[in-house]
């Protein structure tokens, strides 16, 4: 029997605890509940989470028993996780855990995620610093200060991460201060998102050619990111010209003895599905990838500033998607 759709909540009554450190993959993992006393148990479950995933899509599942609260699952896969916990064979969430992170046993002192270090360029690293390199996504428009996500990598990393993240920039321009904002500092491991304001220029030119149609809150929150700047204005970029800019990127940063990490996603409410272009340019370049990491968070209101740029909690989803693949680099 599966569970049954229904409304999510929260209840403070109701808890959850996962480990509070890494757990190596396919290892047997503890999630420790307690419930209001006399609390009706029946069709109560808990199921296991990529964080940033919607109700509907658990990993695994488990009904509680009143016996014993303890139940044990096993993570198939490295990445972040979170255990929610349900009432009575629904969606009704009165509850979730901590996030926790899945690893492998390969390289980095069993703290990584990446089970092809061998074929990374550049792997083991250099001394240097660590930089993350990308357009308003990487800057942190919509956090509130400290919350974006480089910031909140750097926290859980436990090492410092400059932000080299400037608004507005396509691919192009990001070429054009690579040397002063990267290659200049002489970096031992650099993030790299970029390509979503490369997206959203051909989606606005579409737009305006009327190619493209909007419901009229979208379009309302487009021309408000188009009047504050947050959005470029056309710069006629191909797809094909984005992703050969992104590999001029990464070889720039490889050839200075760097490690790079690509982040890949989605195109959001636009077309444009690119990740398996991203994923093929990582391993073109030998670089370690992030696989869609806006996953769950673009179109969910809760989650977001605006149409584009998460908030808060949506930028600590990315960084929880990226801590594992940092850690291997490390």
């Amino acid at each position: 029997m599966f569970p049954l759709t229904g409304n999510a909540q929260s209840t403070a009554d109701y808890t959850l605890s996962a480990p509070d450190s890494d757990v190596v993959i396919n290892e047997s993992i503890v999630v420790t509940w307690t419930t209001p006393e006399g609390a009706n148990l029946s069709g109560d479950w808990i199921g296991l989470y990529r964080v940033g995933d919607s109700d509907q899509r658990y990993q695994s599942w488990k009904y509680v028993s009143g016996n014993n609260n303890t139940i044990e699952f096993t993570p198939k896969e490295p990445g972040s996780y979170e255990f929610r916990y349900f009432k009575n064979s629904g969606y009704t969430r009165v509850a979730k855990s901590n996030p926790f992170t899945v690893v492998t046993e390969t390289g980095g002192g069993g703290q990584c995620s990446v089970s092809y270090l061998n074929q990374v360029t550049n792997y083991p690293p250099k001394s240097g610093p660590i930089i993350a390199f990308g357009d308003s996504l990487t800057a942190g428009v919509g956090a509130t200060n400290g919350q974006d996500y480089v910031s909140q990598l750097s926290r859980k990393v436990g090492v410092p991460i400059i932000n080299a993240g400037k608004s507005g920039d396509t691919t192009e321009d990001s070429l054009v201060r690579l040397q002063s904002d990267v290659l200049s500092r002489n970096p031992s491991v650099v993030i790299v998102w970029l390509g979503g304001n490369d997206i959203i220029s051909r989606f606005y030119e579409d737009l305006e050619a009327g190619i493209e149609k909007l419901n009229y809150n979208e379009m309302f929150q487009i021309i408000v990111l188009k009047l504050t700047g947050k959005i470029p204005d056309s710069a006629g970029i191909t797809e094909d010209e984005t992703f050969e800019n992104l590999t001029t990127v990464i070889e720039r940063i490889q050839s200075t003895g760097a490690i790079v990490i690509v982040v890949g996603f989605r195109g959001g409410i636009y077309d444009e599905d690119l990740e398996g272009r991203y994923k093929q340019v990582a391993e073109t370049t030998g670089s370690i990838y992030v696989p869609d990491v806006l996953m769950g968070v673009i179109g969910h209101p809760s989650l977001m500033s605006d149409l584009v740029h998460p908030d808060d909690d949506g930028y600590e989803i990315v960084a929880n998607r990226i801590e594992p693949y940092l850690r291997c680099a490390l």
